[in-house]
């Protein structure tokens, strides 16, 4: 297996529109690429910083995901909303360990549960 974590973050007052091309990329993710196996996306709210934890089967997996055409889609809508470029970053796991100090993240559905609270 294969684990990427890609970091940015946006500039203020494009949260919506962010939120909506996260949404249809991991559909469209979650759709079409049987290689992906997992994918989260975690939100830091004061930094306004995005963290995507992938999960591919292999090396294989990943290339083609690289070059998927909602993928690039995606990037292309992004870029102008970031303030820092994304920092990808092949990642390995460590079974069972949780360092001191781990912070917790809000996932996508948390952010729209969140969301959902303040207009009511």
């Amino acid at each position: 297996m294969r684990y990427l974590k890609v970091q940015y973050t946006i500039k203020p007052g494009v949260l919506d529109q962010v939120r909506a091309a996260i949404n249809k990329l991991v559909a469209d993710v979650k759709e079409n690429e049987i290689g992906v196996l997992s994918y989260d996306v975690y939100w830091e709210e004061p930094t306004r910083r995005f963290t995507h934890l992938i999960t591919y089967l292999d090396d294989v997996a990943d290339e083609i995901h690289r070059n998927e055409p909602h993928l690039i889609e995606f990037v292309t809508k992004m870029h102008p909303l970031g303030e820092i470029d994304p920092k990808p970053t092949i990642i390995e796991t460590l079974r069972g360990h949780i360092p001191s100090g781990a912070v917790l993240f809000a996932s996508t559905k948390q952010l729209n549960d969140k969301e959902g609270e303040r207009e009511s």
